[in-house]
């Protein structure tokens, strides 16, 4: 591991509230990913699927996919 995170990937993080962030800092310094540039996209795409979990649950519903939903 090189230690460092490609710049898309940090600034994709920064989307982040900062106590996930921590979370995942230090879930990554508990155990060392051979890729940290994946492990860290992994995270991301796990933390938008729970955004859009709640979002959905909430009835809040994203215009471009429900339309007719949201009026």
């Amino acid at each position: 591991m090189t230690g460092e995170l490609e710049p898309d990937v940090l600034s994709q993080m920064s989307e982040i509230p900062l106590s996930k962030r921590k979370s995942i800092v230090i879930g990554m310094m508990k155990s060392t990913p051979t890729n940290p540039n994946s492990w860290a996209k992994a995270c991301l795409r796990n933390w938008r699927e729970q955004q859009f979990e709640r979002q959905m649950a909430t009835g809040n519903f994203p215009a471009t996919l429900f339309p007719a939903l949201n009026n």
